[in-house]
């Protein structure tokens, strides 16, 4: 059984699916605490000029005090989904797949039993995986017992699922320790995307970017772009 664990971003980048389409099942790691400057809830994309445009998903009372899971979504800012469906409409309007792409947008944000933005986070990445056939299964962290937090944290939820093999973003290099892994009989891996460009421009952008611009299945290929070894 082969499994990844990340934190839930709202529609995060092309890495991140490729992380996905390498496992069998995914972990949402929604009970640790919300990071208030980190890629949980905001991301990038970039209009026709390549001029790159920050966004964020309106909160009610972020605090790195509260879990992902417990950190609502905004009430106060009612339209925000009305006015950025409006800025990809800018952004994106001309581009092949914009049509498709902006459905799948509209429905994940006009999901009004999502509360918090684990929920939207995770709905963002469960249909965008949809879209791009990657046919992982999903689960969450909060479903597990917790009795520790960090490295031991990770283990316990891979002993849950009875994993054997545990893949990583290569971000995590410096926090896992193999001996740890193969102590309970799991080995560990790093996943580094190798995605190339496909307009001038980084790949770190949301992947709303590729997948308005791409062909499912030429993204399909992108998702193969990697490089992995074993910790």
């Amino acid at each position: 059984m082969k499994l990844a664990i990340n934190q839930p971003y709202f529609f995060p980048y092309i890495g991140y699916f490729q992380l996905l389409n390498q496992v069998d099942i995914f972990v949402s790691l929604d009970d640790v605490n919300y990071i208030k400057k980190g890629w949980i809830s905001r991301n990038t994309i970039a209009d026709s000029q390549g001029l790159e445009i920050p966004f964020s998903v309106p909160l009610s009372k972020p605090s790195q005090n509260k879990d992902i899971n417990q950190t609502l979504l905004s009430s106060t800012y009612p339209d925000w989904r009305a006015k950025w469906l409006i800025t990809l409409q800018h952004c994106y309007g001309k581009t092949s797949f914009y049509r498709p792409i902006s459905q799948l947008i509209n429905d994940v944000v006009h999901d009004h039993t999502v509360t918090t933005i684990a929920d939207l986070a995770e709905k963002s990445i469960v249909e965008t995986c949809k879209y791009l056939g990657i046919r992982c299964a999903f689960g969450r962290a909060n479903k597990v017992t917790k009795t520790c937090n960090g490295e031991a944290r990770i283990l316990e939820i891979c002993k849950a699922h009875s994993a054997t093999q545990y893949f990583n973003l290569s971000g995590g290099v410096t926090l896992y320790h193999s001996d740890k892994f193969i102590a309970q009989g799991i080995d560990l891996f790093f996943l580094r995307s190798l995605a190339q460009p496909y307009r001038d421009i980084p790949n770190t952008l949301s992947v709303i970017d590729i997948m308005m611009h791409n062909d499912p299945k030429d993204i399909r290929d992108m998702l193969t772009q990697t490089e992995i070894w074993k910790g």
